[in-house]
């Protein structure tokens, strides 16, 4: 194969790759602001009730640093709220407080306050985690790609083989369709959302 179609063609690989790949990102960051909202007020909403908790029945003082930690303490709430929590007056009142709070929530009782927060919350972290490992081996195999073709095309006057060319193709086209792949689930994503 004569070297400038080499060039040309790893040249254009690469250059491909790397514009697909920008275009993903794009997307993934508009998702990914559209969750951490998400989460962040749904979070706020979680930490409000434990604090309620903690204020009519806990008497130490708890921190919830990580996002895991809040979950648990409002799983923990949500599952024992009828039953033990809701028959202090003091915090089924606060939580009815807080329900009637937040917009279009007027008619949620507390119950369903405490369960749409706990649901909501565990929905966006698990779309958020769903959406880091929906990017990651495409973009890991679109960079490879790029780094490959690149490595090739300063390797030109040296490498003519045919098989390598194919191989970087295939290699391109799986690194191209993975990549749209994922690009359209956080396209459709962004879309029932939204």
């Amino acid at each position: 194969m004569e070297v400038n179609t080499w060039y040309y063609t790893l040249s254009t690989i690469s250059q491909t790759l790397a514009a697909v790949l920008g275009l993903a990102v794009i997307f993934t960051v508009l998702r990914l602001e559209s969750l951490t909202r998400n989460t962040n007020d749904y979070k706020g909403r979680a930490i409000k009730l434990l604090r309620v908790k903690e204020s009519h029945l806990d008497s130490e003082r708890k921190s919830w640093d990580t996002i895991e930690s809040i979950l648990k303490e409002l799983r923990e709430f949500a599952q024992n709220y009828e039953e033990k929590y809701r028959r202090n007056a003091g915090v089924n009142e606060e939580v009815n407080r807080l329900a009637v709070s937040y917009e279009n929530l007027e008619r949620m009782g507390d119950v369903a306050f405490v369960k749409d927060t706990l649901k909501n919350l565990e929905s966006f972290i698990s779309q958020r985690d769903g959406l880091v490992r929906l990017v990651k081996l495409p973009g890991i195999a679109t960079l490879v790609t790029i780094a490959t073709s690149i490595l090739l095309l300063s390797l030109s006057d040296w490498v003519s083989s045919n098989l390598s060319m194919i191989l970087l193709v295939i290699l391109a086209l799986l690194s191209l369709w993975s990549v749209a792949r994922a690009s359209w689930k956080i396209l459709v994503a962004i879309k029932i959302r939204e």
